[in-house]
């Protein structure tokens, strides 16, 4: 799930990693019990924040297990938390191709694509897809691809609407940021920032929102540095 604080967790044909032959250029054997294995290992270095050690598993579960859509996605993943976002675009686009449609693939993929600097593309898949996505990642994936004003709408109706998190209102307020609306950005912050967090929250936007390059944008999200691939 996207979260304004700067991560992505567990959100996830063609990735480059996965095309790598094995000895004497012969392609691995397909084992699917050892690709789950690498597969839940891979998710559990993600969310402790081992992130080589997640591509190094994730890529195993692929090689291991060259159709399975969750693996391309999951590797997806990896690469997304890695930096390394045009492996990721192909990934998640590998996995599209499989047939996985859940939310954690599409915002995963979308954000590859932005960070690809493939924004229109990564918008046709939020639209094409918005009825199945949570509406708080929809509205900040929009945003990131340079659709500020019409994210910001869908995170302003998911707060009215009632019941929201303080993740959806730091979303919203990351929204308004993106737009340049930083009086409202500072006000809607507040409600879950102490003054100082707010602050610093404010500075981190501001970085993030001036900065030109696409990938800069999409590595400061997720808290990681973008990797040429």
């Amino acid at each position: 799930k996207l979260a304004a604080t700067g991560a992505v967790a567990a959100i996830g044909l063609g990735a480059p990693s996965a095309m790598v032959m094995a000895n004497g250029g012969d392609a691995p054997r397909e084992n699917p019990a050892r690709a789950a294995r690498s597969a839940d290992r891979a998710e559990t270095a993600l969310e402790r924040g081992r992130i080589d050690r997640a591509v190094t598993l994730a890529e195993s579960a692929v090689l291991l297990s060259p159709n399975d859509a969750n693996y391309r996605s999951l590797l997806g993943q990896a690469y997304l938390a890695a930096g390394r976002f045009q492996s990721a675009a192909d990934s998640f686009d590998a996995a599209s191709q499989l047939g996985a449609v859940d939310s954690r693939s599409i915002i995963g993929h979308a954000l590859a694509l932005t960070a690809t600097d493939r924004a229109a593309d990564a918008v046709a898949l939020l639209d094409a897809n918005a009825q199945s996505l949570p509406a708080s990642d929809y509205g900040l994936a929009l945003a990131m691809a340079g659709q500020s004003e019409r994210g910001a709408l869908v995170l302003t109706d998911v707060v009215r609407a009632g019941g929201s998190t303080a993740r959806d209102r730091q979303n919203l307020a990351l929204a308004y940021a993106l737009s340049s609306r930083w009086l409202e950005s500072r006000l809607i912050a507040s409600q879950d920032l102490i003054p100082d967090q707010v602050q610093a929250r404010m500075t981190q936007w501001a970085q993030l929102a001036q900065a030109e390059n696409p990938s800069v944008r999409v590595a400061s999200l997720l808290g990681t540095h973008a990797v040429a691939d």
